[in-house]
């Protein structure tokens, strides 16, 4: 009888002795699918953006579901196999090493993406830009059963993306770090520092966007939102939340007809282990998905150009209290001083996909009571539509974004609107875009003046596995 830490070493010297003794085993092929729902591969959303499903399978929420084909991919896979355990690699599962029962496993993937732009901005500083949007290694697989995952993810390139050109904190940076029991499809708990499911958009990985990134007010409202727009003139909160630390509640019952989403976070946002207000970050999320389960991904079209009809009805809501810096803007020679802002934030998203089809919307809403103990209420909403019209190597994307940062005030309005083509020359492991993009900012944005519609042309391109 094999005991859990005999099967654990025994999984690490194969790992260190398969390719050396046995070459030979190793043989260009694609893997077959597994045997079982429970370790369907998570590769390209698991492996790529951490999403609230990357190590979950098909059934296992919350979830960005690998797509019923593989992803197109030039790539070969190749296995090794040595005793009770195989090493190979795949294209949307990255390296990997575990068990033929995959009750233990580890799988090595690679998010790379870049982004050079070509702006009418007034800002020299941001005429021209080469951005290293995401440079990722992640690390994911299961612990003594299939349906126990963990996922590591480390940031190695120095921009964060909750805004598209905004930047972050240093790197490298742990972006995620999450432990995963989920026995059976109606329930599971996740525990640890993750990208917390606010809104469609954010639970899809950033490598199946439709283009590339996510858009400003999807980013905006999973956010605090930036001063002064997002807040009173002289606030900055203190950190972005993009990731928090927690506990979550999920599951898809119903084959996936229904999903919930239910988590506590400290609400400090990044990496902060400790509340720095005497509360906590409440977050929930249901779905409905009635004519059978939508996985979350914007690029499905890829697996197969004649999906089948699916529509996705969500409702998302947060409610924050968290620490900023507050300057009186009417007394210039005070010093920066600790305040507090209070938020309500709700998402509701409606999707559907058919054939090469995909479309999306989100609406939000949020009310906050800012430093200086003054409320408002901030609106803003988000779409795509992408079309795959020669597949699987090219595909048409449109996408808005809104957002009215205070809407008892006048001259704050933002707003973006994108047009893309992708080029996919090995599914989403290698793609290409190009993006024209036209934004306008009715307040004063640095040395942008208020008002000044910027155009601006993007390539991307990412690597991905």
């Amino acid at each position: 009888m094999r005991t859990p830490g005999s099967s654990l070493l025994a999984l690490i010297v194969a790992l260190v002795l398969v390719p050396a003794l046995n070459p030979l085993a190793v043989r260009a092929q694609e893997s077959p699918p597994p045997s079982d729902a429970a370790s369907v591969d998570a590769g390209d959303a698991a492996l790529m953006d951490a999403a609230p499903t990357d190590a979950a399978p098909t059934d296992a929420a919350p979830t960005d579901a690998a797509p019923t084909e593989e992803t197109p991919s030039v790539l070969p896979a190749a296995t090794a196999a040595a005793g009770d355990f195989e090493v190979g690699f795949t294209p949307s599962s990255g390296a990997y090493i575990r068990t033929h029962d995959r009750s233990w496993e580890l799988r090595i993937g690679l998010l790379w993406q870049f982004r050079a732009s070509f702006s009418s901005t007034p800002d020299p500083s941001r005429e021209v830009e080469f951005v290293p949007v995401s440079g990722r290694f992640l690390f994911a697989g299961n612990v003594a059963q299939p349906w126990i995952h963990y996922f590591v993810q480390v940031e190695m390139t120095g921009q964060q993306n909750p805004y598209p050109a905004a930047p972050g904190v240093e790197a490298p940076r742990l972006l995620d770090y999450w432990l995963e029991a989920q026995p059976h499809e109606a329930f599971g708990v996740r525990v640890g520092m993750m990208r917390p499911p606010m809104s469609r958009s954010w639970i899809a990985g950033l490598n199946r966007q439709a283009l590339f990134d996510r858009s400003d007010a999807n980013g905006y409202f999973r956010n605090h939102g930036e001063a002064p727009s997002g807040s009173v003139p002289g606030t900055n909160p203190e950190v972005a939340a993009d990731r928090d630390i927690g506990v979550m509640v999920f599951g898809t019952p119903g084959d996936g007809i229904f999903e919930y989403y239910a988590g506590i976070y400290n609400g400090n946002g990044y990496l902060l282990g400790r509340n720095a207000n005497n509360s906590v970050m409440p977050l929930v999320r249901f779905a409905a998905n009635p004519l059978g389960r939508m996985t979350y991904d914007e690029t499905g079209a890829l697996g197969n150009p004649h999906q089948p009809f699916r529509m996705q009805v969500g409702v998302s809501g947060y409610y924050n209290h968290y620490g900023v810096t507050y300057t009186d803007p009417t007394d210039p020679t005070m010093s920066p001083t600790a305040g507090t802002e209070e938020q309500y934030t709700l998402e509701g998203d409606l999707s559907a996909q058919f054939e090469s089809v995909y479309l999306t919307t989100e609406l939000y809403y949020r009310n906050r009571l800012t430093a200086d103990m003054n409320r408002h209420d901030e609106v803003g909403a988000t779409g795509i539509a992408s079309w795959m019209f020669l597949h699987p190597y090219l595909e048409a994307a449109v996408r808005f974004s809104l957002v009215d940062p205070n809407l008892a005030n006048a001259g704050d309005f933002r707003q973006a609107y994108d047009v893309g083509i992708n080029v996919y020359p090995a599914g989403n492991n290698l793609r290409f875009g190009l993006r024209y993009t036209a934004s306008l900012n009715d307040a004063i944005a640095g040395p942008v003046p208020a008002g000044t519609l910027v155009h601006t042309v993007s390539l991307w391109s990412q690597l991905s596995f």
